[in-house]
């Protein structure tokens, strides 16, 4: 009888690392996920920075050509 107990309480052990094995799993794709979806979103930002800028530059140097002539 020992030796089903011994087995049973080896299979919870086991089953268990598996559980948890499975949740660190997941939450390193939630972060890889969050992650990348990060990313993306920084790189659409400064591109509108970028964007902004240059738009922001041209109508600058506009201005000063018309102000000096």
């Amino acid at each position: 009888m020992n030796g089903r107990n011994d087995y049973e309480r080896q299979l919870r052990i086991v089953e268990e690392q598996n559980r948890r094995t499975m949740i660190s799993g997941l939450t390193n794709f939630v972060g890889v996920i969050l992650g990348a979806a990060a990313i993306l979103i920084l790189t659409a930002l400064l591109i509108s920075l970028l964007h902004w800028l240059k738009e922001d530059l041209n109508d600058s140097f506009t201005f000063l050509k018309t102000y000096i002539h």
